[in-house]
């Protein structure tokens, strides 16, 4: 029920159809291949699987979903700077007929006068803009949309990755096997009483395993799910991303690929705030 533009829409297809066709024809000369899945890559992610352990084998699953993601991931980012290129034309174009003009410097919006030539190629350009708003958005929405179903796999595969990796099997063992030997606090235990001589031990109160599994999966799955939650809502507005906060490497990311960089940080600085300040002198 849209209003497309014919030449607009016939021309993007093609060049859409030409890099799907690319890509497919680099997946199948290399790893995508059914000859060399089935004769070399599912022995090979066998044999890697039981020599270098799990968390390695859904590394490697998680690396080639996302070359299968390749095509999808660049055009849902190309379409988010053509539809944010749109809305900033469409917001110029509207202060020009209001008779403002934002001032970058200053960072505020000021008056300003037009003469008739001006807003004769405003009045045209705006037409122009708002005659292709929603063939954009249509694409946009359709490519973002297809983004985040088919990043969905590699979100389960991530979060197991996660899972894998933070749950420290060893401690958990001997919190369950020996909970005495991890005090969270103690308290007094009355033996005897109501004599001259009171008789009582000191008893420790075990520290809950529920805590040494949750808080790292919490430490590492938030950022993920705030990212994907941001994702989603790319589908009704391209966000912004501030170059000006360096510190938080999430928000440089783009939201349109799973900042696997950014997370891998994540597990860098438990490791870093985990390790006692001995085995870090010792280690310098």
């Amino acid at each position: 029920g849209f209003k497309l533009n014919v030449q607009l829409t016939r021309n993007m297809g093609h060049e859409i159809r030409n890099l799907m066709n690319l890509h497919e024809s680099f997946l199948l000369a290399t790893i995508w291949n059914p000859i060399i899945w089935s004769e070399w890559m599912i022995p090979g992610l066998a044999m890697v699987a039981g020599l270098c352990g799990w968390t390695t084998f859904l590394a490697i699953v998680l690396d080639l979903w996302r070359l299968e993601l390749l095509w999808i991931t660049l055009l849902s980012f190309l379409f988010r700077n053509v539809y944010r290129a749109e809305l900033y034309l469409l917001s110029a174009l509207w202060r020009l007929f209001r008779g403002k003009k934002r001032n970058v410097l200053r960072q505020r919006t000021d008056s300003m006068q037009y003469d008739a030539m001006q807003l004769l190629v405003g009045t045209i350009a705006f037409t122009i803009c708002i005659f292709l708003f929603t063939t954009i958005w249509v694409y946009y929405t359709f490519f973002v949309l297809a983004n985040i179903v088919w990043h969905l796999p590699l979100l389960v595969l991530w979060v197991s990755y996660t899972v894998c990796r933070s749950i420290p099997l060893a401690s958990l063992f001997w919190r369950l096997k020996q909970p005495q030997w991890f005090s969270k606090t103690v308290h007094l235990q009355m033996l005897k009483e109501g004599g001259p001589v009171q008789v009582a031990r000191l008893c420790s109160n075990p520290e809950s395993p529920v805590k040494l599994v949750v808080e790292p999966l919490l430490l590492h799955l938030t950022p993920l799910l705030k990212w994907y939650l941001k994702f989603v809502l790319e589908v009704v507005i391209p966000s912004s991303s501030p170059s000006n906060q360096a510190t938080d490497s999430l928000r440089l990311a783009a939201p349109c690929s799973m900042p696997l960089v950014a997370l891998l940080d994540g597990f860098r600085q438990v490791d870093e705030d985990f390790t006692p300040p001995h085995v870090k002198a010792k280690a310098e």
